[in-house]
């Protein structure tokens, strides 16, 4: 089959370059075909690749490195563009940035008050948080599976930002001083706060573990999830993460931790709503109806 493989900058200037490749190719093979039949200097991970489809007037982008060009509807004599996606960084490696980030500082905060000095409600919650960002690296090492391998490198302060100063540095600040006084440490509903955190760390743990399964099952496609609360939302993994930052917010009762715990809220609205709707346009009618994107029977 032959493809026409030209600039997106230059896409209304040239016709493009014929490249020889089969419909069983996968992405990768198409850019280092690209990569070498262009002589470009980029890594592929820098190659973009997209074609317009003529039916629904949308652009269909190649993310999947390891899925097939058939896989994409990809025909005979499509156009394929490409360009520069500039520096990358890959996932995991971003993942595991932005949660070392909460590590050093809380414990940098916690260390410098004095184990000794702090109360009860501190030393739960740097065991609260410590146990959490530990469990998110190791997640990203052993568990998580990514569509995409890279991202720009220059989105990686922002993606930074939530985690480093908005948690790590403000929330640590808030928490770790001589100034906090905590509410009532020994209460009934403190402790209910602190167990229904764990349980809702450990539903999110599993709800990860279940989108890995899938996706080996699939062989690196999606699938529709089910247990674990999956059966209500579609992203049940991103329901009980907010119910684990709600409850550690109550716990130690902080403006800083609601603030956190609330731009955390509406990121994970706008992720899952966006998921929801790839399901529905992926599974249609076989994906079940009454599930909604992120809160039960509620959004």
């Amino acid at each position: 089959m032959e493809l026409l493989i030209a600039n997106e900058k230059k896409q209304n200037k040239e016709e493009g370059r014929v490249i020889i490749a089969n419909l069983n190719d996968k992405v990768e093979d198409l850019k280092s075909m690209v990569k070498n039949s262009l002589g470009l200097s980029l890594s592929i991970e820098r190659i973009a690749l997209y074609y317009n489809n003529q039916s629904s007037n949308e652009k269909v982008f190649l993310n999947n490195n390891e899925k097939k060009l058939v896989d994409y509807g990809v025909l005979d004599k499509t156009k394929i563009y490409y360009k520069d996606l500039g520096p990358q960084i890959g996932w995991r490696t971003v993942y595991i940035i932005e949660y070392l980030g909460p590590l050093i500082l809380i414990s940098y905060f916690f260390l410098s008050m004095g184990p000794s000095k702090t109360n009860t409600t501190q030393k739960m919650a740097f065991f609260m948080s410590t146990f959490h960002y530990l469990k998110r690296i190791i997640e990203s090492v052993f568990v998580h599976e990514f569509s995409r391998s890279t991202m720009p490198l220059k989105n990686l302060l922002t993606n930074c930002f939530y985690y480093w100063i908005l948690y790590g540095l403000i929330c640590g600040y808030t928490l770790f001083n001589e100034n906090y006084v905590e509410d009532s440490p020994r209460s009934f509903f403190r402790y209910l706060m602190a167990f229904l955190f764990f349980s809702a760390e450990i539903k999110n743990l599993k709800c990860h573990l279940i989108l890995k399964k899938l996706k080996e099952n699939n062989k690196g496609e999606k699938g529709i999830p089910h247990g674990e609360g999956f059966e209500y939302v579609s992203c049940a993994n991103y329901f009980w993460e907010f119910i684990a930052w709600g409850c550690f917010s109550i716990f130690v009762n902080l403006l800083s931790f609601y603030v956190f715990t609330w731009c955390g809220f509406w990121i994970m609205m706008q992720w899952a709503k966006k998921k929801h709707a790839e399901y529905l346009k992926t599974f249609s009618d076989r994906y079940p109806k009454n599930r909604k994107a992120f809160i039960p029977f509620l959004i």
